[in-house]
């Protein structure tokens, strides 16, 4: 992807896509291109309560709940000047100095493209519940994150049992945490979570839901029996923190058994999210190796059905990395032929009731598609995607639901935001 002329290119789509917000183009662009800070900016956001420093691994790093246009959409995280810098080539977007630049404006923050401002931008204050330790001394923020502004994440283990047997899925790029991570909580963890939900509901009217998450374990004795029990004793743990078992929430998680569905509908859950990836069939196995294996394409979208049956339409999402099915050389050759396969899968998904996400491509270091020299799609791809996602649900009267543009940060679901009468709260 050429990283220069973003303005123009901008420009050009915005002319050819109309139906489309410019906001949620320029969005699109920055999420693939990247966003460097200034100097200037991490003083203000620093001054203002923005930035809450930490470290990560002995690296200093900032944790950003909100950074949005003047509209509310939800933008990715931009690299600070202080944060403890890796290697220049662990993000291809910021390999060639990305054009997109955060700075300020008296005391007001911009994004400006070859050195003049194109969006002005707002960044909300962290939480109140960081800076503070549960009973046996663990740090909330990295017990509970904000991801995005207004929804509570909980990590439920930082362990990917794809990336120990070496079939990651080829893009991701989480394999120094997902290794090293456990997969088992204990009462001192479980513990954390709760007492970091009742502190962090103390602060009133800043939430929206509830969102968590973990890698893939597949072992027990039915297909990821272990991930399941401890997605289980996670939402009690939060169940305890909220005090209730209301808890607008969603779980992004492997593909679960019927069984599997209700015992975590009667614990709490709204929601749920099964991620194909990719529809291809052919694209699946080469592209998730780790899903193939365990325990195949049938299933997963077999689970995603069967979870519709317990959650009910809309309330379960299949996300779709957009332009993985383009990898070369084993990918769709053109542009036409992969959306023509993502938006055919799309559309079967939604006349069973699932919604179906698009998930912008990074190419990270040290994911598969990194070694391979991948790079993501054109802005005209994602304009493409993002309209022909829109319209299924639309067509198919699909909720957008816990995936609106307030909750995550998809690029194609905050069109949806114009259809009020489809998002459930």
């Amino acid at each position: 992807m050429n990283l220069e002329n973003a303005s123009s290119v901008l420009k050009d789509t915005a002319e050819r896509f109309q139906d489309i917000p410019p906001t949620i183009l320029f969005k699109t662009d920055a999420s693939l291109r990247g966003i460097r800070a200034t100097d200037s900016a991490e003083v203000l956001a620093l001054k203002n309560g923005y930035l809450f420093e930490t470290t990560n691994g002995g690296k200093k790093k900032y944790i950003l709940d909100g950074f949005f246009t003047s509209d509310g959409l939800n933008l990715e995280k931009p690299r600070f000047p202080g944060e403890s810098s890796q290697s220049k080539d662990q993000d291809i977007r910021l390999e060639g100095s990305s054009p997109y630049v955060l700075d300020t404006i008296d005391d007001q923050f911009w994004i400006f493209e070859n050195n003049k401002p194109v969006e002005q931008v707002f960044l909300s204050s962290y939480a109140e519940y960081y800076g503070k330790k549960t009973s046996r001394g663990t740090p909330m923020e990295e017990v509970v994150s904000v991801v995005p502004n207004g929804c509570l994440t909980v990590d439920v283990y930082g362990y990917c049992h794809f990336w120990k047997e070496g079939i990651p899925c080829k893009y991701c790029s989480l394999v120094g945490d997902y290794i090293k991570g456990g997969s088992k909580q204990t009462e001192e963890s479980l513990q954390d979570i709760t007492e970091t939900i009742t502190e962090a509901l103390k602060e009133k009217g800043r939430w929206q839901g509830f969102r968590v998450t973990a890698g893939s374990d597949p072992r027990g004795e039915t297909p990821y029996d272990y991930e399941a029990d401890e997605y289980l004793k996670v939402m009690g743990a939060i169940e305890r923190g909220a005090g209730t078992k209301d808890l607008n929430c969603r779980l992004v998680v492997s593909a679960l058994g019927k069984e599997h569905w209700k015992k975590l509908k009667a614990a709490g859950v709204s929601a749920v999210e099964p991620h194909l990836e990719v529809w291809d069939r052919k694209m699946f196995a080469e592209i998730c190796p780790g899903k193939n294996k365990y325990n195949g394409y049938d299933y997963w979208w077999d689970s995603a059905l069967n979870a519709v049956e317990i959650y009910g339409r809309g309330n379960v999402c299949n996300q779709v990395v957009g332009g993985a099915e383009l990898a070369k050389p084993y990918g769709f050759k053109t542009i036409e032929e992969g959306l023509e396969s993502t938006l055919t899968g799309a559309e079967i998904m939604a006349q069973h009731g699932v919604s179906t996400t698009l998930c912008v491509l990074w190419v990270r270091k040290p994911s598969v598609f990194y070694r391979e020299g991948q790079t993501p799609p054109s802005l005209e791809y994602y304009a493409r995607l993002t309209r022909g996602l829109y319209e299924l649900r639309k067509k198919y009267h699909i909720p957008v639901g816990f995936n609106d543009y307030r909750r995550c940060g998809h690029v194609d679901s905050s069109l949806s935001r114009l259809d009020y009468p489809y998002i459930t709260v």
